[in-house]
Parts: structure tokens; sequence; C-alpha cells
């Protein structure tokens, strides 16, 4: 979109903002994954501390019950002196690790915030360059421009604005409603810093009574981590490539269609150059033959081309090709040892297929408007 000759104004704005979305959606997802690993330590850290709390009232308890019996004075003050000063420490432990916990929830909350904005000025540019390309279609219907290729870029455009547009507003309200999650998150964990600082300053042995609200407000926080990876989900997180390049296209690949293109045809003719058509996928490929004739696979308007020349009696050795819901990447390397570019995107898994027992005569796959899969015909 960046380079489009359908939407000029906003293109590269609409090109530019998404990346840099894509890029704090990345950011808000490691901080996500720094914050939820501090919590589930920090609460593991938290119900030890509070057991070891509760075990050692216990023994307390049951040793004051025995001194009763056959003392009365300084011993049973000494233990209970003891008892508060161990109950101090256990919760200065947990209370030096709330800081930290609180800084890494607030950068997450800020990223999220972010994510927000970006997503609120990707709808705006977004917006104007459906205008652009509505404009496009109207000056083709209407008669002023009579060009087919142009009109084919404006609809396809047209297209994937309206998509996206669809997408950004379907997740404003689950960001909404993840940022309120992490806000009740962030005041549960107020909460336990204030009852444990209040505890803590106790001269005395902190009474059942006392503990009862630092329980119910460490329980309270288990409760809301519980809710994590439920709230998580609702938000529903995925990348916006990801969205356009598998959702759109698996969408467009159910009228794939197969293809054979021959190294050497029945007429002896040979194969003399392969052209490639590329962007983030592949978008097409074309057969040149020495008798002149071609033959073409994909949508070649939607990417930039690519000649690898092809000799005669040029054998495959192998491809290695990035592969998804369509053909993300290709390469070709041949049996005289040359290798043509890398051409398509980054996106997919790495595959090598290989021709080594048998003698390579063609190539076979699949089309719709980009190449959906490819493979070797050998003999």
């Amino acid at each position: 979109m960046k380079k489009s000759d359908i939407i000029v104004k906003n293109g590269k704005l609409i090109s530019d903002v998404l990346i840099g979305l894509d890029k704090e959606i990345q950011v808000a997802g490691d901080e996500l994954g720094e914050f939820r690993h501090q919590a589930e330590n920090f609460l593991w850290s938290l119900a030890n501390e509070i057991k070891s709390i509760t075990e050692e009232v216990e023994k307390v308890k049951q040793s004051e019950e025995n001194w009763v019996n056959k003392f009365i004075g300084s011993n049973s003050q000494s233990t209970s002196n003891i008892l508060a000063s161990f109950i101090r420490e256990r919760l200065k432990a947990i209370e030096k690790q709330i800081p930290g916990l609180q800084e890494q929830l607030k950068q997450v909350i800020n990223s999220i915030s972010k994510v927000q904005h970006g997503a609120s000025n990707a709808h705006a540019y977004l917006i104007d360059g459906e205008r652009e390309a509505e404009q496009a279609l109207k000056n083709h219907w209407s008669g002023e421009v009579i060009d087919y290729y142009l009109r084919k870029r404006a609809e396809s455009e047209l297209k994937q604005v309206q998509y996206i547009i669809k997408l950004l507003r379907e997740i404003a309200p689950s960001l909404m409603n993840f940022e309120e999650f992490l806000k009740e998150y962030r005041r549960k964990i107020q909460d336990v810093d204030k009852e444990v600082r209040y505890v803590r300053s106790f001269t005395k042995i902190a009474t059942a009574e006392d503990i009862k609200y630092l329980k119910k407000t460490i329980d309270d926080l288990e409760k809301q981590h519980e809710k994590f990876s439920s709230a998580e989900k609702q938000l529903g997180y995925k990348p916006i490539d990801s969205y356009y390049f598998d959702d759109i296209i698996n969408s467009r690949n159910r009228d794939c269609t197969e293809f054979r293109a021959m190294i050497e045809k029945p007429n002896k003719a040979y194969l003399k150059k392969i052209r490639i058509w590329s962007s983030d996928i592949v978008n097409a490929l074309a057969f040149f033959y020495s008798d002149d004739t071609s033959a073409i696979y994909g949508t070649p308007g939607d990417g930039d081309s690519y000649d690898f020349d092809w000799h005669k009696g040029e054998k495959i050795k192998h491809i290695f090709k990035r592969v998804g819901s369509v053909l993300y990447a290709i390469q070709f390397h041949t049996d005289q040892g040359r290798i043509s570019d890398w051409r398509g995107g980054e996106k997919g898994d790495s595959y090598r297929v290989l021709n080594e027992y048998a003698s390579a005569i063609g190539i076979h796959g699949s089309f719709s408007r980009q190449i959906c899969s490819i493979g070797i015909i050998t003999r």
C-alpha cells in the first residue's frame, strides 16, 4: 500500500501506521508475558510466606498452651515477641516484591493504551484511504478512467482497507475490556500491599481478626489472577499481518486450480525462463519456452517481477519454499549449480522439495489469485 497508485495520499501513511501498530502489539505482548511471569512468581511466594506464618502461629499457640500449665511470666512474652518479629520479616519479604510487580503492570497498561491509540490513528487513516479507493472506482464507472488494471487494483485495495477497518473496530472493545481487567488487577495488588503494611506495623502479635483482611485481599488477588488466561483470550490478540495474509487469503484459496509446467514440451520446445511475481507472497509464476509460448499462473499485477533464465537441458535439483496458507516464498536450485534469488516474504514454514533419485521433468502446483502450492514432477 505504501507504493499504491490508487490510495496515493494515504497509502504510505496507512502502511507506516500499521507497521507501527504491529510493533506496539508486539511490545504489549512482551510486557504482558513478563508481567504474567512475575505475577505467578509473586503469588507462589505469597502463598509460601502465608503458609509459613500460619504454621509458625500454630506452633507458638501449642507451645504457649504447654507453658501456661508450667510457668507464668516472661517466657510467654518472649515467645510472643519472637513470633511478632517472624511475622514482620515474612511480610517484609512480600512487601519488597510488590513495587516491581506494580511497575511491570504499569508498563503493560501503558503498552495496551499505546495499542489503542495506534489502532485509533490507523482507523482514521484507513477511512481516508477507503474514500480514495471508492473515488477511484467511481471514476472508472463514470467513464472518466477506463483502465481494467486500475479498476482491479482499486477493488482489491478497497477490500483490504475495509477488512482492516473491520478488524480494528472489532478489537477496540476487547482492548478496553482487557485494560479494565488489568486496572482491577492493579487494585487487588494495592489492597494486598495496604494490608501487608498494616499488619507489619503491629508491635504485638497480629490476631486472627487482624490477619483476616490480609487473607481476604490475597484470596481476591488469586481469584483475579485465575481470570487472567480467559481475559487474555478475550483480547483475541492476532497480529494485523496475520489476519490479512492468513484469513483473507484462506478465503481466496478455496478455488485453487492445479497446474503443470514441463521443462521440455512434447514438441521438443524447452524452458528458457521462469518469471516470478512476488510481494509478501508469491503472486504468480510464468514459464517461457523456446517456441515463444508461455504459461502464467496467479495474478502478475499483484507483485514485482523477477526473471530466472533456464538453460537447455537443465534440471531442477531442489526447490526451497516457505509455505503456510499460501506459497510465501520460493527459490530454485538447478543441477548446474545455479540458484535463483529468494522471492517472496518472510512468513511461513521453510521446506526443501528434493529431487535426488529421479529425473525432474517439470513443476506442479496450484494457484488462485496467487500461488497456493508447488512441487516437482519426476519421471
